[in-house]
């Protein structure tokens, strides 16, 4: 049973005190990151708040879900690069100890309007990232196994990836956030012939913290079939480094192809808490002699752990009265082979992100969006033919190119 009902007096003035109010009460509108195919473009996104929340630690042993309560903090985003962002996060248990902390590498990827089924009516404007993160623990005393994966006994740092949102009240200028982070089985992340941090330590399980898990609005870990179908919308964009010019984003067509699922940490036929989804795409931005921008993901299962995307369920959050509505989480993984026709090169890239389905109603925009979300960052790539130059996973790597769809 979770006790994080405990923290409600304390976390309600914290929570006070991290909200930031946006002057004149308007959205800002289109993040600028649409324009000429490969031309250089100025975004428009706002100034992101540090913000802090009850969460959920949920620790899933052969695919079966425990949680435990939390509370997470994170910093002002500081910009490094073309819309993309690093900022302090701590993870604390139920009595204020901090557990883990570290860096979030935030790769902006895309926003759009939602409308909360309030009287009036509130109009919610959403900025999502991929997330990464190498976590240290703080505080090994108060360690709790379901918080604390076992691998950082033996190594200073644990992978996390996922996505992050931050939605912003048109009218009251008020913002709330959710957030999903994911440490993988041993197979994804601790396999000596991949890893940068090698080992044997959690071979069954996996773990994530998830915010908000709050009176307002309960998360509740569970299984759901991801979203598939023909992808609707929306496009794929090059992570320009420091220094270098944001690129237009590049809209794209396709298709998601659920395969099959099943438990993957140890692999089982029930419980179905992984999926393998295979993703194709192709850019509207065809360059003389190489042709069009595209993705596809590969079935490198058995000799790597990737069969296609693999998209683990998470959970839901169960009511309206709070962000980001009643919406199911995933969070993704999986290898790619990436077309670029900007760079006229391709390459060879694993890919982290997470998906939701449902929340709010999403309003109409520029590009109309459906409520299935898939965001992704890749975090290693290398110039084909050829291979990586070291370890293909273990900690957080650089960013060369972002992938954004909606399915129906």
């Amino acid at each position: 049973m979770q006790t994080h009902r405990l923290l409600r007096p304390v976390l309600s003035l914290a929570l006070l005190a991290s909200l930031s109010h946006a002057p004149g009460a308007q959205c800002p509108g289109p993040d600028g990151l649409n324009g000429p195919c490969w031309q250089p473009v100025v975004p428009n996104l706002p100034q992101f708040p540090p913000w802090s929340i009850e969460s959920t630690n949920v620790c899933w042993t052969q695919c079966v879900p425990q949680q435990v309560c939390s509370l997470v903090a994170i910093g002002q985003p500081i910009q490094f690069a073309c819309a993309r962002y690093n900022a302090s996060f701590t993870m604390f248990d139920c009595g204020f100890n901090p557990l883990l902390g570290g860096s979030i590498d935030m790769e902006y990827t895309r926003t759009w309007d939602e409308v909360v089924p309030t009287q009036p009516p509130q109009r919610l404007q959403v900025w999502r990232f991929a997330i990464k993160t190498d976590l240290t623990p703080v505080n090994p005393a108060f360690a709790d196994p379901c918080s604390i994966p076992p691998c950082l006994q033996t190594h200073h740092a644990a992978f996390y990836y996922g996505y992050m949102d931050y939605a912003l009240d048109c009218v009251t200028g008020q913002w709330q956030n959710a957030m999903v982070l994911y440490h993988n089985c041993d197979e994804f992340i601790h396999d000596p012939s991949l890893s940068s941090t090698p080992g044997t330590f959690h071979p069954d399980k996996a773990y994530a913290i998830v915010a908000p898990d709050t009176p307002a609005n309960p998360f509740v870990a569970a299984l759901a079939p991801p979203p598939v179908g023909p992808i609707v919308a929306e496009a794929v964009r090059i992570a320009a480094p420091p220094g270098a010019p944001c690129i237009a984003e590049d809209p794209v067509q396709g298709n998601v192809q659920f395969l099959g699922d099943g438990c993957g940490c140890k692999f089982a036929l029930n419980p179905k808490q992984l999926a393998a989804r295979k993703f194709t795409g192709t850019g509207s931005c065809v360059a003389a002699g190489f042709g069009a921008s595209s993705f596809a993901t590969l079935a490198l299962w058995p000799t790597y752990p990737w069969y296609h995307m693999m998209t683990a369920s998470i959970g839901t959050w169960t009511t309206a009265a709070a962000y980001p509505g009643v919406e199911f989480a995933w969070v993704d993984e999986g290898a790619i082979l990436y077309k670029d026709s900007c760079e006229l090169k391709n390459y060879g890239e694993l890919y982290y992100g997470g998906s939701t389905s449902g929340g709010y109603d999403v309003l109409p925009g520029m590009v109309p969006l459906t409520q299935n979300f898939t965001d992704v960052a890749s975090n290693v790539s290398f110039e084909l033919p050829g291979g990586p130059a070291g370890p293909l996973v273990g900690s957080v790597m650089s960013t060369r190119n972002l992938i954004y769809v909606n399915v129906p």
